[in-house]
């Protein structure tokens, strides 16, 4: 039996038995064999040759790599050659991203604030339920409980939540057969998609944000914390934000994009939600004729192009042409990064008009496309030039969001041109996050399974616990899931 060392790197959630099945090795000089194991009978079941992929540039050791496809008998197994001794255990199993898809959806429901918790990973008796803060107008108060906690210090922010229902309705969209009414939780089995029921106890909190000009505040920032473990005891002071013109465009683009899809199973909450989105262009529109240097351009393209989509209706349509007047317009080549955390304003437009079923220009789709199949090419042709199969030249241990929004790219371009290539390079970004990388690190669930790490380092927490993150895992594996044609 191999030595255990951390030298043989697997995805430590595991391989479906159909799937492309990759196990790279660090280490200089290494043998070409190497040996799957199965963990319960310690016998071999194949024996495979590994080749040089690369040169780690932080260990400055060789990447090797070497594929177990032909191993498909679903079980528990470990890798191992010699020098550098073996992998940790990993299954191979049938369903293996369903059954993530449905873990993750269910931690939306975890993050439940003002709501007694039941059927979920941490059940509790219902936290923040004394929560209230000035209300946005007549020096009131204001019952702020309810929604998701966006984070771990209880804060619930608008942008945040706003970008991860858009993450959520989007792989809805894309693919609504992934998304079951049957996910175990308590609203499971009433007609209605649970991923659609849990967006709509968060959009009933988030309509309790708005004043009655329509303007929307930043969120509720909880001060103080006073217990992390059981949130049912903690008791930090909420404080509402001001209202803000990024935080009401995040919550126009949401609201109109959940108002279009909620109308087939409650069209007079579908009708609400679409009203309170209109109220509040109504309130950009007034702030942007006052201040025209108020709001970024990518921003207002966004909330324009959500609601034509949604509405139809050809106001938005003329602002949209008058953002983008030429299909050569630098405006659709921006990347929209850094003006709105974590939402990408320009992405969601440029998702929105090119998915629209109304009468949209077809210069305008037809420079997103390209915009859109560049990035996804570069994106391939970086990932191919890496050892790890997925670029990491700009990443560090701490900092994989720019794989998620390469993910997020990468699943849209697989809807619109599905084809092998795009679904593989997909697998080989989530096996990366689940363990095949340099730290050997699971992000998704927890810290360093494989490595020792300090309770204080921020990739600890687990991508599934971190709600944004979260929506962007939801979006990818709904769509790994999804069966489409392939086109070789």
């Amino acid at each position: 039996m191999c030595e255990s060392l951390p030298g043989v790197i697997v995805d430590l959630n595991g391989y479906e038995p159909d799937a492309e099945k990759n196990v790279l090795f660090c280490g200089n000089e290494l043998s070409e064999v190497f040996f799957v194991i199965d963990a319960k009978t310690e016998m071999e079941v194949y024996a495979g040759v590994m080749k040089e992929c690369g040169i780690d540039s932080d260990s400055q050791k060789t990447v090797y790599c070497g594929s177990f496809t032909e191993v498909t008998t679903p079980g528990t197994y470990y890798i191992c050659t010699d020098k550098i001794g073996r992998s940790y255990d990993f299954v191979i199993d049938q369903d293996l991203y369903q059954q993530q898809l449905r873990a993750l959806c269910c931690v939306l429901y975890d993050m439940r604030c003002g709501y007694a918790l039941e059927n979920c990973t941490h059940p509790h008796d219902a936290c923040h339920t004394n929560q209230s803060a000035l209300a946005l107008e007549n020096d009131s108060y204001l019952d702020v409980s309810g929604g998701w906690h966006t984070d771990g210090q209880y804060n619930k922010d608008i942008v945040t939540a706003s970008g991860i229902i858009l993450n959520l309705l989007m792989a809805y969209e894309l693919n609504p057969n992934a998304f079951t009414d049957d996910f175990g939780l308590e609203y499971s089995g009433n007609g209605v998609p649970d991923i659609l029921d849990e967006i709509a106890y968060e959009t009933n909190w988030m309509q309790r944000m708005r004043d009655s000009f329509g303007g929307v505040s930043g969120g509720v920032v909880v001060d103080n914390p006073t217990d992390f473990v059981n949130p049912e005891m903690d008791q930090g002071i909420a404080v509402i934000e001001e209202i803000s013109t990024e935080a009401t465009a995040a919550y126009v683009t949401a609201m109109a994009r959940f108002g279009g899809i909620y109308k087939d199973f409650n069209s007079d909450y579908a009708d609400q939600c679409l009203y309170y989105a209109e109220q509040g262009y109504r309130y950009l529109s007034s702030i942007n004729i006052t201040d025209p240097q108020s709001m970024q351009p990518a921003i207002w393209y966004m909330v324009n192009a959500e609601l034509f989509k949604t509405t139809g209706k050809q106001a938005y349509h003329i602002v949209i042409k008058h953002l983008i007047s030429t299909p050569e317009n630098v405006f659709l080549n921006e990347d929209g990064e850094g003006c709105m955390e974590p939402i990408n304003p320009v992405f969601w437009g440029n998702y929105a008009y090119i998915t629209t079923n109304r009468y949209a220009k077809v210069d305008i789709c037809t420079a997103i496309m390209e915009n859109i199949m560049e990035e996804a090419k570069c994106v391939s042709e970086e990932s191919d030039a890496s050892p790890f199969l997925v670029d990491t030249s700009l990443y560090t241990a701490k900092d994989n969001m720019r794989i998620l929004d390469e993910m997020q790219v990468l699943t849209y371009v697989n809807y619109l041109i599905t084809n092998k290539e795009y679904r593989t390079l997909i697998q080989e970004h989530m096996h990366y996050l689940m363990g095949r990388n340099p730290q050997s690190t699971n992000y998704m669930t927890e810290c360093g399974i494989m490595t020792s790490v300090s309770d204080t380092d921020y990739y600890c927490i687990g991508y599934q616990n971190e709600l944004y993150y979260n929506s962007v895992l939801i979006l990818v594996l709904s769509n790994i899931n999804n069966e489409y044609e392939i086109q070789n």
